[in-house]
């Protein structure tokens, strides 16, 4: 089992897991995020993951999974933190399943924090803005 830590900027829910992972284990990490009282901006930070085990049809598993749930987390933004390659790639399986799946958050695969931030901090001036 992967160890996840859990930090919170403004708004923004930021998990990152560190060691091996497999798909079981990320639905169940969701299935734990949707039961906690959520924000509507995550950052699923994998760079310390090892995701070799990760399918394309985990990908789509896991999408149709967030897909069932979207009654519990309706609208808001998911960044995924992909630095590998093979992460990124998986990453990006996952994101296309979750539009096929008309999953309602918005989601981007990023190779940095950063990246991951600016993009949330992006949509929060815009709300500030209106």
């Amino acid at each position: 089992m992967p160890r996840l830590e859990t930090t919170m900027r403004s708004n923004i829910t930021i998990r990152k897991v560190f060691g091996q992972v497999t798909c079981d284990e990320l639905i169940s990490a969701l299935r734990d995020s949707y039961a906690n009282p959520i924000t509507g901006y995550w950052i699923w930070d994998l760079s310390e993951a090892d995701t070799k085990q990760i399918t394309s049809a985990d990908a789509q598993r896991i999408a149709e999974f967030a897909s069932a749930n979207t009654h519990i987390k309706p609208k808001g933004r998911t960044a995924i933190i992909a630095p590998t390659d093979l992460t990124f790639g998986m990453s990006r399986v996952f994101e296309i399943y979750s539009e096929l799946a008309s999953v309602p958050v918005q989601v981007k695969i990023c190779r940095t924090q950063s990246e991951a931030l600016g993009w949330m901090d992006e949509q929060e001036v815009r709300q500030v803005g209106r």
